[in-house]
């Protein structure tokens, strides 16, 4: 391979995937220069085959500072903008940022994750096989991952000095910049998440309790540091430290088996914040949408019309996903969350190919969990109902 020309070993390493690429460059000298030569083609030729259309969401989150106001973190998807142009545009830098991060928390937690969806999914259908992510499926994991980690970063800003409804006009704005079924799969993550966080808080709590013996040698109040208040204020700072986004998850997905590690890792994430997504006035209950509506209601004239909105293929994951279209019976849905089910989302159902929902049950499975929290109802009846609860 060393020998080759130069413009052949540079298509070769625009085309390997980062994880080959990685190898390769650390394998071959003559490819590591090369790669040196032309690092920003590179990662970016390979970076559109990782992430595709999350290349905004993964910029944005690459360039946020902490320290600016709320408008600088919010950016929408830029969906008027090509493909092309984004990638041509990014410097060096941003794509070696996008790249680490991508490889050292998106990348393993996507695999995580999709194992932990398709255990779900299987353990629905009574089968064992094996399952390998298609492209589109890692795609829409990926977008999902995304999306994630910057819906922490927007709505941790709360807990800073600014003006609520600031915050409140923020968030309106990020989830109102994603389709409909962007904002189920993101859902979808943020429960795994809040899962995987309470089982945390679980393991450690007596270790954090301030009645452990090895907060004695505190003075009372305060709360000594490194105890928290998990049975009083447990749900808020479970609420903060999920937004903590994918380098935390990361840790305690990967990093925690060693407890004493764990405890001292968690005592320096705890955060507590009022943020919460479910209940009756959560960010993605019936309560909020009917609100975000009263903001957007050309959306609910498109409802009430029943536009229709049928399921086009896998090719391109900015069109809904089979399992949406079947809940809403091929018409355009703005509702999530509360409109749909907590049982489809543990397995991820807004995730899979048409193919993979058809061998494997999903399809009538996704629809049946839809049809029995809204008693069997007609999607079309929920949604006249759910306009009228919004006007």
């Amino acid at each position: 391979l060393e020998t080759l020309p130069p413009e052949v070993r540079r298509h070769i390493l625009s085309v390997a995937g980062l994880e080959q690429l990685q190898a390769l460059v650390r394998a071959s000298p003559t490819f590591h220069q090369q790669y040196l030569c032309d690092r920003r083609y590179i990662l970016c030729s390979n970076l559109q085959g990782a992430i595709g259309p999350a290349v905004m969401t993964a910029l944005s989150i690459y360039s946020h500072d902490p320290s600016k106001d709320m408008p600088g973190i919010v950016a929408p998807n830029a969906r008027d903008q090509s493909s092309q142009t984004i990638w041509n545009r990014l410097t060096e830098d941003e794509a070696v940022g996008i790249t680490g991060f991508y490889m050292k928390y998106t990348l393993p937690v996507v695999r995580h994750y999709s194992q932990h969806i398709w255990n779900n999914f299987i353990g629905k259908r009574s089968t064992d096989q094996a399952h390998e992510c298609t492209g589109s499926e890692l795609l829409r994991l990926t977008r999902a991952m995304y999306h994630f980690h910057q819906f922490g970063q927007v709505a941790g800003i709360s807990s800073r000095t600014i003006e609520f409804d600031d915050w409140m006009s923020a968030m309106d704005s990020y989830i109102e910049s994603m389709t409909s079924w962007e904002v189920e799969e993101m859902i979808c993550v943020y429960e795994f998440v809040r899962a995987t966080f309470e089982r945390t808080f679980d393991a450690i709590r007596w270790d954090v309790d301030q009645n452990n013996p090895k907060f004695d040698d505190q003075h009372r109040p305060p709360t000594p540091d490194g105890a928290f208040d998990l049975a009083v204020e447990g749900r808020m700072y479970l609420n903060g430290t999920v937004l903590r986004g994918l380098p935390l998850l990361h840790t305690v997905l990967f990093k925690s088996h060693d407890h004493e590690f764990l405890v001292t890792t968690m005592q320096s994430h705890i955060t507590r914040s009022a943020i919460s997504t479910d209940g009756v006035v959560g960010i993605f209950s019936d309560t909020d949408q009917r609100r975000r509506y009263k903001r957007r209601p050309q959306g609910l004239e498109e409802m009430r019309r029943m536009s229709p909105l049928p399921f086009c293929g896998d090719h391109d994951i900015s069109n809904p996903p089979l399992a949406w279209t079947t809940i809403w019976d091929g018409t355009i849905s703005y509702l999530y969350g509360y409109y749909t089910s907590d049982e489809s989302r543990k397995w991820g159902y807004v995730f899979w190919d048409a193919e993979t929902l058809r061998s494997n049950g999903g399809v009538g499975l996704a629809k049946q969990q839809w049809m029995q929290i809204w008693n069997w109802r007609d999607p079309c009846d929920v949604i006249e109902e759910a306009c009228d609860l919004m006007e």
